[in-house]
């Protein structure tokens, strides 16, 4: 294994899952405030929180990811609905306490569990294709001497 190729692997994965994670997840609560008949507030200190907290979680994923994805006997189509499906489950069995006030506070609970399901899983799929890309881009090139 290529400890610095595999390294940007994981920062690039990281990065983009990050950014799917907190742009997307910025937009999903607009529009679970939308559906509650709130209007959806937009500050630039709450949208940083989010992207940091977006790319921390994507970082400490995609690492796992990384190692599981070797060992775990998964058909290729279904690999990258796999990281993000564990993640949600993780979220719906331990909501974070900002979560459980949240869906608390404006009862959309339905809503937010299929929006934040579906954020999650495209997460998973967005980190695996980066990896499986960064994989067969490794294979093709010529080793070095």
């Amino acid at each position: 294994m290529n400890w610095p190729s595999r390294g940007r692997d994981w920062l690039l994965a990281s990065l983009a899952g990050g950014l799917w994670l907190g742009l997307l997840g910025r937009a999903v609560m607009s529009l679970i405030a939308l559906a509650a008949g709130q209007s959806p507030r937009w500050t630039w200190d709450g949208t940083r929180e989010i992207l940091i907290m977006g790319v921390a979680v994507s970082a400490v994923v995609t690492a796992a990811w990384m190692v599981i994805r070797r060992v775990l006997p998964v058909l290729r189509w279904g690999r990258g609905a796999l990281p993000g499906a564990i993640v949600f489950l993780g979220f719906v069995l331990i909501p974070p306490p900002s979560a459980t006030s949240a869906l608390t506070g404006i009862g959309q609970r339905g809503l937010s569990t299929l929006l934040f399901g579906i954020l999650l899983v495209g997460f998973g799929v967005i980190v695996e294709a980066i990896l499986a890309l960064r994989d067969t881009g490794a294979r093709t090139q010529a080793p070095d001497a």
